[in-house]
């Protein structure tokens, strides 16, 4: 369903932190923007790239760090969704190799 969801400057956000953010203690998750007319796979859509983007965050903070990141790798859940995975690539921009559990 997430596939359906164009990308879009009015789409809904994420904010990622279940359990709260390590540079901003009081942080936690929720969902902004969203109306009685929005979907479930708006909100996936959301949940997703919220993901993405905190995972982007975080290669930052090791590139600043002095790390050489060439590629990622995705395993479980995320490794299972070309949806994902392509948006794990254009957001980090960087290649992406899956590692399928059985």
């Amino acid at each position: 369903m997430v596939r359906e969801i164009a990308p879009s400057r009015d789409l809904r956000l994420f904010h990622p932190y279940l359990y709260g953010s390590t540079s901003s203690r009081p942080a936690r998750a929720g969902f902004y923007g969203i109306g009685g007319w929005r979907g479930l796979a708006q909100l996936a859509y959301a949940v997703f790239e919220g993901v993405v983007f905190a995972h982007r965050r975080h290669v930052a903070k090791l590139r600043a760090a002095g790390a050489v990141i060439e590629s990622a790798v995705l395993s479980g859940g995320a490794s299972r969704s070309e949806v994902w995975t392509q948006m794990f690539a254009e957001v980090l921009s960087l290649p992406i190799a899956m590692k399928l559990e059985r």
